[in-house]
């Protein structure tokens, strides 16, 4: 019975990953959710001086949404970061800058990236 029982579930499990998650928000639309592997690079006028990085999305569901997408309403389609205004520093700031304005390194976006996810 505890084998039916684990196969049962890992077909849902796989059901689940495989045709991706739709959760339904209060104003009854769809909200579709990527499952597969988001790349993450950098910004089109920054030179790339390693690889992309392989984002597996779909391993992340024990944090909400707003844990990463925090200027996210809930409703409007998710930004990326960059586009969202929040962290679209291309250059670090120097040391005299983020003396200056604490705030600055955090809008650089790969100490953004670093912050939330090394660690």
């Amino acid at each position: 019975m505890l084998k039916y029982y684990r196969l049962m579930v890992g077909v849902a499990l796989l059901a689940l990953l495989s045709f991706g998650l739709v959760i339904a928000d209060e104003s009854g639309d769809d909200l579709c959710i990527p499952l597969g592997t988001i790349l993450l690079e950098p910004p089109e006028e920054v030179e790339s001086k390693r690889a992309a990085v392989e984002f597996p999305h779909g391993v992340h569901f024990d944090y909400t949404c707003k844990s990463c997408h925090h200027t996210w309403d809930g409703e409007s389609p998710v930004l990326s970061c960059m586009a969202s205004g929040c962290h679209d520093l291309t250059q670090n700031p120097t040391r005299a800058e983020r003396a200056a304005d604490p705030d600055l390194a955090i809008r650089y976006y790969k100490d953004a990236y670093h912050s939330a996810c090394i660690g």
